[in-house]
């Protein structure tokens, strides 16, 4: 009997541990499953991670190559020069890869509606290979955005309509290394006509150009989009008082200091007029002189402005007149040789002066039209700027600049 009882006991122990060899058997097959996974996960997720970042270097390329067509070709360019640098980096649909969007201006993000920046949206579907016996192929999404500055332009007409910058009779505008720029959208915002002439490193407008005789080392490029006004975020100066009345000099030479100038400045005949450095506010009066008159006025901003709204003064320099003016070098209005006040419109400034014209600054009149004739010329150092509502070169004037070289640059923003 107790042999027996001995027995069964070491039946039943045989039969427990070959039922525990089979749950672990069970177990680890699990736990190998798993590892074998992991592993696959592990493999196909830096497979992912190569991936994506090929599909990013081809969305970077994209919205630079957009970006560039802004500044090169404008506007109309940009998909396609977009779509062919993303091709070259090897985003088809050979490899299942989507152009999804490209946005100028971005849709979204810190940069969205900025006509500047140009946003390149990518998908493609991962590559996957031990991980789909698990899991379905993800979709890899990227995003890109570049934006451009582009370089320094000495003439903008600011317009948005008509012909925005005007050159006819014999005129011409030389500015050999920054650009000329308008905003208007017109088919004829550039007009070059009856022997007048533009040379450049470029030529941009939002619309059209008319005419021949234009120049451009860099090109023209249409339907590019507006440009900032350069100076918009200059404060004009505040004024007060009235330091001299319907200042006038008729023959003679006198010398006068910066200050406000009520009523405006009048040189009529063989004036000969010298301006301390400093600023001039010409408050509800013209700052005009005639033929034959002479200014020196080194380090000097003249301020076209009113105390009261209205009854603004315009620039008048007739023909014959001889002129050597610049703009100060430092200070509020440093480079500003004339500053038209923001709150004018639908003025005509005029410079008519001789061949001895020489005005070194920026003539900077946002909301009103300046107009260059009758053997005018403007030249110097530092460098001259015009920006005005709209720009007119006639009757064999030159309006030209002694600018430096400058270039734009294109980043990725995002």
């Amino acid at each position: 009997m107790k042999i027996y009882l001995i027995n069964q006991f070491k039946s039943k122990i045989r039969k427990f541990f070959v039922q525990e060899q089979g749950v672990v058997a069970i177990i680890t097959g699990l736990v190998l499953v798993l590892i074998i996974g992991f592993a696959a996960l592990a493999i196909d997720a830096s497979i992912w991670y190569s991936q994506k970042r090929q599909l990013q270097f081809a969305a970077d390329a994209g919205a630079v190559g957009g970006a560039i067509a802004l500044q090169t070709t404008g506007q109309s360019t940009v998909n396609a020069y977009a779509t062919n640098d993303i091709n070259i980096n090897n985003c088809t649909g050979a490899n299942n890869c989507t152009i999804v969007a490209i946005n100028n201006p971005p849709a979204s993000g810190p940069n969205a509606g900025s006509t500047k920046a140009v946003e390149v949206l990518l998908s493609q579907a991962a590559n996957s290979y031990l991980s789909q016996l698990f899991l379905s192929n993800p979709t890899l999404h990227v995003r890109a955005v570049a934006t451009g500055t582009p370089a320094s332009n000495c003439i903008v007409g600011l317009s948005k309509s008509g012909i925005a910058i005007d050159v006819k009779g014999g005129g011409s505008i030389v500015s050999p290394n920054c650009g000329v720029y308008s905003n208007s959208s017109a088919g004829n915002a550039v007009n070059v006509a009856g022997g007048g002439t533009i040379t450049t490193t470029q030529v941009n407008t939002v619309g059209g150009v008319s005419g021949g005789g234009i120049t451009a080392t860099n090109g023209i490029i249409t339907g590019a989009s507006p440009v900032t006004d350069p100076l918009g975020s200059l404060q004009m100066p505040s004024f007060s008082g009235c330091s001299q009345n319907n200042f006038s000099l008729n023959g003679g030479a006198q010398t006068i200091s910066p200050g406000v100038y009520c009523g405006g400045i009048k040189l009529v005949s063989t004036a000969n007029l010298t301006m301390s450095p400093g600023i001039y506010f010409m408050d509800r009066g013209d700052f005009s002189a005639s033929s034959q008159s002479n200014i020196t006025a080194n380090g000097v901003t003249i301020i076209m402005t009113s105390s009261t709204g209205s009854g603004y003064g315009a620039v008048k320099l007739t023909a014959g007149l001889t002129s050597n003016m610049s703009a100060p070098s430092s200070g509020p209005t440093a480079g500003i040789l004339f500053f038209g006040d923001r709150n004018s419109s639908g003025i005509s400034e005029n410079f008519a002066g001789g061949v001895g014209q020489i005005l070194s600054g920026s003539l900077y009149f946002p909301t009103n039209d300046i107009k260059y004739s009758g053997k005018a010329g403007a030249s110097g150092n530092p460098c001259f700027q015009v920006i005005a509502n709209t720009i007119t070169v006639v009757g064999n004037a030159t309006l030209g600049n002694n600018c430096p070289v400058t270039t734009g640059s294109i980043q990725l923003v995002e």
